[in-house]
């Protein structure tokens, strides 16, 4: 689990940089994604492992409010 979201976590810089280098909207949103990947194992990757139910049920709040804050900030940046 730690590879992908290692990769996700360097594409989600690499693309980031070369989308705010190149005014670039669409790369500026796939990073984000990125990112949404990367935050999305990390959160459930702690709350699956020996956490209880309420634990994945906060995990899983995060996850959609993380998904949703950067699919905002993603709409606000295209201006």
């Amino acid at each position: 689990m730690a590879f992908p979201s290692s990769l996700n976590a360097v594409m989600f810089v690499v693309e980031f940089t070369a989308g705010w280098l190149a005014r670039s909207s669409d790369l500026v949103a796939d990073s984000m994604d990125m990112l949404a990947d990367v935050l999305a194992y990390s959160v459930s990757l702690y709350a699956v492992v020996g956490r209880g139910l309420a634990e994945k049920e906060k995990a899983a709040l995060l996850n959609g409010s993380l998904q949703l804050l950067l699919g905002v900030s993603a709409f606000l940046q295209t201006k």
